[in-house]
């Protein structure tokens, strides 16, 4: 028997704009601990969303992970059409 395989590659993008911000209010959100363990140095759904000032794309991609676009891909790679 012949199995056929499928392939998706996806992906998503977002521009998160940081607002005109100063030093000291930087150096008080650092001090707050929160982007410490954060890949892009701050946390959007914590403290960190009030330093942007604009988000061009899925919020969710900007959080972790773009949920709409990753169970639409896996219910096409899942599907038996």
């Amino acid at each position: 028997m012949k199995t056929m395989e499928k392939e998706i590659k996806f992906y998503q993008s977002a521009k998160v704009t940081v607002g005109d911000i100063s030093k000291e209010h930087i150096e008080s959100y650092v001090k707050t601990g929160e982007p410490m363990d954060k890949a892009g140095g701050y946390g959007i759904q914590g403290t960190g969303g009030c330093l942007i000032e604009s988000i061009n794309g899925d919020f969710y991609t900007v959080m972790g992970m773009p949920l709409y676009t990753l169970v639409k891909n896996l219910n096409q790679l899942y599907s038996s059409k």
